[in-house]
């Protein structure tokens, strides 16, 4: 509350869960702060990079099936990465160690997010049409660090969600809703919010020179509509 009066955060939903009952459900501040429309219980958010939760266990559904393990290669499933090199200072050489498929689940694939040279690759959202081109286009540009080696937030769960496609014959977004939010009747997440339930959408700011302006509403939001590609790093 002390936040939200101050002018620091539009609203929030907090819910607390003990032993798989919930104890606390309770909302604060506005969804709209121009309109002063509350917060409610049932509102939908953009949960960014929290989409990677979702699309590592998507993946793991398909380890449990037996379709990989976690030290295979990569590039045994995507041969786009047969042949890596790796940044070295001012010099390029090539890559000592392949990238595992476990290397992409801890963001230890050597890829990082975006950077001027993947942006001169073609390697961005916003300059491809489909995953697959979105990880040809990566994949030729050099590592930042040999793979295995260090912790970069990165890219990598995209191309796990290109992987959960290619092993599955699903897009993303099927194999998502068939074999996750089906069952566990998760009814608004998805890669869009249809128009019947924009009035739930939340609206989103940013703080700038000490008050909060907003960014996006339904009408500008990247939800409003399905996207082409599906990025299991921060789509839903």
């Amino acid at each position: 509350n002390g936040y939200i009066n101050s002018g620091k955060l539009s609203g929030a939903t907090v819910l607390i869960s003990r032993q798989n009952q919930i104890v606390y459900l309770k909302s604060y501040g506005y969804k709209n702060i121009k309109d002063s429309i509350p917060m409610e219980n049932n509102c939908i958010y953009g949960i960014a990079s929290m989409t990677k939760l979702v699309t590592s266990v998507a993946a793991l559904i398909l380890y449990e099936k037996g379709y990989f393990r976690l030290n295979d290669k990569l590039s045994d499933y995507l041969p786009e990465f047969i042949n890596t090199s790796v940044y070295y200072g001012n010099s390029i050489k090539d890559a000592s160690n392949p990238i595992l498929i476990r290397d992409l689940f801890r963001h230890t694939s050597g890829i990082k997010y975006s950077t001027k040279e993947y942006t001169e690759a073609g390697a961005n959202f916003s300059q491809v049409n489909s995953l697959s081109e979105f990880v040809q286009n990566i994949s030729t540009v050099p590592l930042y660090h040999e793979p295995g080696s260090t912790f970069e937030y990165s890219y990598s769960t995209d191309i796990l969600g290109y992987l959960i496609e290619k092993l599955s014959g699903q897009t993303l977004r099927d194999f998502f809703r068939e074999n996750i939010f089906i069952p566990l009747k998760m009814d608004d997440t998805d890669f869009y919010v249809p128009e019947e339930k924009k009035d739930r959408l939340v609206s989103y700011y940013t703080y700038r020179n000490d008050s909060l302006v907003v960014l996006e509403t339904y009408e500008n939001s990247q939800f409003k509509d399905l996207p082409e590609i599906y990025s299991g790093g921060g789509g839903l």
